[in-house]
């Protein structure tokens, strides 16, 4: 999630045939990897401390958005919908989003500002776009 954040906002307006090819692939691992209950599974070498599915939800969820804000999608439309069901449940009673640890090797810093932090930037972005189609 976090290499796919980190490019999408880069690479979706871009209209070349190259660029339109990547993003293709991108929007199809999105989908092809998003589970039932509105997380993605990524797979990956497994580590004992992760960044939580509430981190990894919001920054996937930012890429979607960055796609849906050039072209419209169903399917993504769909996925930032399950996306968004999943955040709306997880937020604890202080108002945060759990974050899990920063992916690296012995990391004991612990990533809940930045999942809070994110998981509030995609409930607005969203907010923002249902108000500027009303």
């Amino acid at each position: 999630a976090y290499g796919l954040w980190a490019i999408s906002e880069v690479i979706a307006p871009l209209k070349t045939p190259d660029m339109q090819a990547v993003k293709l692939k991108a929007i199809h691992y999105i989908l092809k990897s998003q589970q039932t209950d509105g997380t993605w599974e990524y797979g990956g070498a497994p580590h004992f401390k992760t960044p939580s599915k509430e981190l990894e939800v919001a920054l996937t969820l930012a890429s979607i958005q960055s796609f849906l804000a050039h072209e419209k999608n169903e399917a993504l439309e769909y996925a930032a919908y399950k996306a968004i069901q999943y955040l709306l449940k997880q937020q604890t009673s202080s108002g945060a989003w759990e974050g899990g640890f920063f992916p690296a090797p012995n990391s004991t810093k612990k990533e809940y500002i930045f999942a809070t932090a994110m998981a509030l930037r995609t409930l607005q972005r969203h907010l923002n776009q249902i108000q500027k189609n009303d």
